[in-house]
């Protein structure tokens, strides 16, 4: 079903929290074979009359009220003769539910129920949670797939940071090997990129694999300044698997907490491949960690070449070895650390699943 969504707020502005859970009730109703197709913010002086017309000329089939919409649904309801503990009642043929808000908890035992009871189809969903690349290379890499003949719809949820879950839903109208033969094409073409198949962050996809192997991580962190350590440790878990977070972020502190050579600072720099390789080797070895992720390079252009804004390097290893990577992000400075952090645990989560490791 195509929906909308009309949120009452006195600035007329969706909270931070209320952004968040936008977000969450787009996978869910999309999962469940309905798409958010037109979202509308408006005050309680708005006069709601012509959007209500508007929304059945764009054949809007419901309408999900949110935030301080109360008055609003007791008008619609003493319009068409609904009963006060209604939570859903038609307006001139469109179907409005007094969602409250749009949190997993009300779409899931409010909206759906009752969307549910207006369509036949039951629809199933796949997942491939991703990283490295970029909206417009993912659609043009799936595009094919993208534009099937068998009604199989694609929606790309960003992340955050070239971090995106692909969402393909399906209606039992479609024959089960059809969807599974979509899956596979659609697996084999993003292989090299996926790391989930369902809604799971990188933390949780590292931790994960860590604990059933009932090994443990260290990291030693420059530029990313305890995000990374700080990202895992969110996780429940984490002290099961995680041992060890330094952040050295001066190079006397490096010296110092990780043994780096004051010749290899002087000769390379702080960012660059032989630091970030002896602040791995270090925290590997001295922290009895089975695996470790190093990482060293510039968040903004507070450095001297302006032109290495976003450059970074990043070690991960275990024993039998340390693997080094370099790449440059745009962005600003909360920007790259992020994607720094998330970059290198999807380095890791690439080793960890490497059949020689």
């Amino acid at each position: 079903m195509n929906l909308a969504v009309i949120h009452i707020d006195k600035d007329k502005m969706l909270s931070h929290t209320s952004l968040t859970d936008y977000s969450n009730a787009l996978k869910i109703l999309f999962c469940n074979g309905h798409d958010i197709t037109h979202h509308f913010n408006i005050n309680q002086s708005t006069n709601i009359l012509p959007l209500v017309k508007n929304l059945k000329e764009q054949k809007v089939e419901a309408v999900l009220l949110t935030g301080d919409c109360g008055k609003l649904v007791l008008s619609f309801k003493e319009k068409c003769g609904a009963s006060e503990d209604a939570k859903a009642f038609i307006i001139e043929g469109t179907l409005y539910i007094a969602a409250e808000s749009l949190s997993a908890e009300h779409i899931s035992t409010i909206v759906l129920p009752i969307l549910q009871t207006k369509t036949k189809l039951i629809y199933q969903a796949s997942v491939f949670r991703t990283f490295g690349l970029a909206e417009r290379e993912l659609t043009e890499l799936l595009k094919d797939c993208i534009h099937n003949k068998d009604k199989i719809t694609f929606r790309l949820f960003e992340v955050g940071g070239l971090e995106y879950e692909i969402t393909m839903r399906y209606s039992n109208k479609v024959h089960p090997l059809i969807a599974q033969d979509l899956v596979k094409r659609t697996l084999d073409i993003l292989q090299e990129h996926v790391y989930a198949h369902q809604s799971q962050s990188l933390q949780e996809a590292v931790l994960g694999l860590l604990h059933a192997r009932g090994q443990a991580l260290s990291v030693a962190e420059s530029f990313t300044g305890g995000a990374l350590s700080a990202s895992l440790v969110a996780i429940k878990g984490a002290s099961s698997v995680f041992k060890e977070g330094i952040v050295a972020y001066t190079d006397s502190s490096k010296m110092k907490r990780l043994q780096v050579d004051p010749k290899i600072l002087k000769r390379f720099s702080a960012v660059s491949f032989e630091t970030v390789y002896e602040m791995a080797a270090h925290v590997l070895m001295e922290s009895g960690a089975d695996y470790c992720i190093a990482t060293t390079g510039y968040a903004d252009e507070s450095v001297v070449d302006p032109e290495r804004k976003g450059y970074f390097f990043v070690a991960v290893g275990s024993n039998k070895g340390i693997h080094l990577y370099e790449h440059a992000y745009g962005g600003n400075r909360s920007e790259v650390i992020q994607f720094g952090v998330q970059y290198s645990l999807f380095k890791l989560y690439k080793l960890l699943t490497d059949n020689t490791h």
